[in-house]
């Protein structure tokens, strides 16, 4: 959750520079669904602050995990635009410094569109981040007590 918040902070200073935002956004997104992430390798405690009493909370974190499974760490058709083009088309394009470009295609190729997460989120995203990482430190506390409590049954120690 460090990570993610990390980021996010980064994003936020970022200023005007679009590109820069979006991959500090992008790491931010990986950094905070890894926990809730199929494949994990640890305990279930994931499971237990995945739900919220907060409905933005909620929809947000929701939010938050769908983009990374679809637009981020896989490219789910229905949210990435793929565009073909073919050998010979002309792309016109602008380069981060304003200067206007033209390039031939000498082969077939695809664009892919990746939507952008939205911006005005930050700060509420943010917020999660710190709420989830209070409460994931508390669980994690919560289960490592029980733990050193099982072990101090078992050793016969009290």
């Amino acid at each position: 959750m460090e990570l993610a918040i990390s980021a996010l902070e980064a994003a936020k200073e970022s200023g005007n520079s679009n590109q820069t935002q979006s991959h500090l956004l992008a790491a931010a997104v990986v950094y905070y669904a890894r926990p809730f992430s199929r494949g994990r390798n640890w305990s279930g405690i994931s499971k237990k602050v995945e739900k919220f009493d907060d409905k933005a909370l909620q929809d947000l974190h929701n939010l938050i995990k769908v983009w990374r499974d679809a637009a981020i760490a896989h490219s789910d058709e229905d949210l990435n635009d793929v565009e073909f083009i073919p050998k010979g088309a002309k792309l016109h394009f602008r380069s981060q410094e304003g200067q206007e470009h033209e390039l031939q295609m000498a082969f077939v190729g695809e664009f892919v569109q990746r939507p952008k997460f939205p911006r005005e989120t930050i700060q509420e995203f943010l917020r999660l981040c710190h709420f989830q990482k209070e409460r994931m430190n508390r669980q994690s506390s919560k289960e490592k007590d029980a733990l050193f409590e099982e072990f101090k049954k078992g050793t016969g120690n009290s």
